[in-house]
């Protein structure tokens, strides 16, 4: 009998949001990317409902009062049919405002969801007692390892619909193997460039994925702006002279970063979240993460939106023409997107 694959915290929490919607939710455990991973899938499936959703976020520590955080579990928000509120315990909170939540807990919080994240459940037994009680859902998210992050691997290709060799999974965590932020980056890269109908093989992702082709491209995209436009096509011609990619393989790169300058870029407007809210919120390396909040902070939602575009319109361009063509049409659409207008097709 074959062996059935482990099952991660993620597929468990994917599987049950098409069943039900649960009044509240703890996420625990070390894997802060697998959690962060949980509370957007569950922002992203009640946004994508039939019911207008506002998503909150706090971040509770020793000095954090009942008080403060009560508001937001009374209020009601008369826009809105249904709201997200997620508590962040990333340390020790007071014996008083742990009895204050778990008496919360007591009663089902009616159109709010509360998510709660800690990396463990040292002070929150009484409060995950309280989870069972009104029928939430507790998920462990532990550090994966072998097999199971294999199958978080290929769980992600699958999710992203990315259809691939049989060898790709362990080709990917053999070039990635520290970090699984580096992974779903280059997940999200392959993503961008598979072709329906056609599988991914493994020489194909050995020549694409590399952290250091993301940093370099960020070096590109930094430079991407209103009067450097000397300094920007200096970098663009070192990164093509080097060979590493032509300027077709190059969109899905830029296209990434530009995508996350923008998701940036939302998350900074919306609620007034912090930078560093913000970059715990990106999924990305923290290097990275800082990198491009701090980018997306000098720079506007339509801006980025229609570079974003702009790349778009430039992939068919270069597709639809003269590979010899292909250099200095992209030097002409970057160029020309520095002014933030959106290019004809």
């Amino acid at each position: 009998m074959a062996r059935s694959r482990p099952s991660s915290p993620l597929e468990t929490l994917r599987a049950d949001l098409k069943a039900t919607l649960r009044p509240v939710y703890l996420f625990h455990g070390p894997e802060q990317f697998l959690i962060q991973e949980a509370v957007s899938l569950l922002r992203e499936t009640l946004a994508a409902g039939d019911m207008a959703c506002e998503f909150k976020s706090d971040t509770l520590g020793a000095k954090s009062r009942w008080s403060d955080i009560e508001p937001l579990l009374i209020n009601f928000s008369m826009f809105n049919e249904r709201e997200i509120l997620h508590l962040d315990i990333p340390g020790k909170l007071s014996k008083d405002f742990r009895d204050s939540l778990s008496g919360y807990l007591e009663s089902d919080p009616g159109s709010k969801v509360i998510c709660l994240t800690a990396p463990s459940l040292d002070q929150l037994r009484a409060v995950k007692n309280r989870v069972e009680k009104l029928k939430g859902m507790t998920l462990s998210f532990q550090e994966l390892k072998g097999e199971a992050l294999l199958a978080w691997i290929r769980s992600s290709l699958a999710v992203k619909n990315v259809s691939c060799a049989r060898d790709v999974p362990a080709t990917l965590l053999a070039l990635l193997p520290h970090g699984l932020s580096a992974l779903s980056g280059e997940i999200e890269k392959l993503a961008l460039i598979a072709r329906e109908g056609e599988a991914l093989d493994r020489d194909t992702v050995e020549r694409i994925v590399g952290g250091k082709a993301d940093l370099n491209v960020f070096r590109l995209v930094d430079a991407l702006r209103p009067g450097n436009d000397a300094e920007f096509l200096r970098i663009l011609g070192e990164f093509l002279d080097s060979g590493a990619h032509k300027p077709v393989s190059l969109l899905p790169l830029l296209g990434t970063t530009v995508r996350n300058l923008l998701k940036a870029r939302i998350l900074l407007d919306s609620n007034s979240n912090s930078p560093a809210s913000v970059e715990k919120q990106m999924g990305l390396h923290p290097y990275l993460a800082k990198k491009t909040v701090a980018r997306a902070q000098r720079g506007s939602r339509s801006l980025f939106l229609s570079w974003l575009l702009n790349l778009q319109k430039l992939d068919v361009r270069l597709k639809r023409s003269p590979e010899d063509r292909s250099r200095i049409l992209m030097e002409t659409y970057l160029l020309e997107s520095l002014s933030g207008r959106f290019l004809s097709s």
